[in-house]
């Protein structure tokens, strides 16, 4: 018997859950993101210079590309099964955590009406503003954060 077979079904339950939560987050990740860019609010927007087109439209690539490693990290039974866990978990987390003290940087704005693409009202609770990129950043990044816990209690990882 290998190791995975002495494991108990509890254990096995959370690396299951885990690796899921993390692949839920890759494949959201590389459905939102393009979604949310591919229009006249970003890549299209005529407000913007060219090279801020290109910009997103590279961001973009780049997180097709590192989505799709993430998605082979996970499905593969090549390699070491916790880095692997860890990498594909990584790669969508560095995209979603600079969304915050990007926030922070003068001249940045989480709202992102032009001239030509006016924003819808965006909720808020009192004077905090509910940005949906904001929300989606700490969504995703929560899954990833639960799935890479359940996946470590499966393999007893402190």
């Amino acid at each position: 018997m290998t190791t995975d077979q002495h494991r108990r079904p509890e254990s096995r339950r959370d690396e299951i859950i885990g690796r899921s939560l993390i692949g839920a987050a890759v494949v959201s990740t590389a459905v939102i993101q393009p979604l949310a860019d591919f229009n006249n609010s970003h890549a299209f927007n005529e407000d913007w210079p060219p090279h801020a087109h290109f910009h997103d439209l590279a961001a973009i690539g780049m997180l097709e590309i590192c989505s799709a490693t993430s998605l082979y990290l996970l499905l593969t039974s090549r390699g070491d099964r916790t880095l692997n866990t860890a990498i594909a978990a990584i790669m969508p987390a560095a995209f979603w955590a600079p969304f915050f003290p990007a926030h922070f940087v003068t001249g940045s704005s989480l709202d992102d009406t032009t001239a030509h693409h006016p924003a819808p009202k965006v909720p808020h609770i009192g004077r905090f503003h509910i940005y949906p990129n904001a929300s989606a950043a700490a969504v995703e990044l929560i899954l990833l954060g639960i799935g890479w816990w359940r996946y470590r209690k499966s393999r007893g990882i402190r």
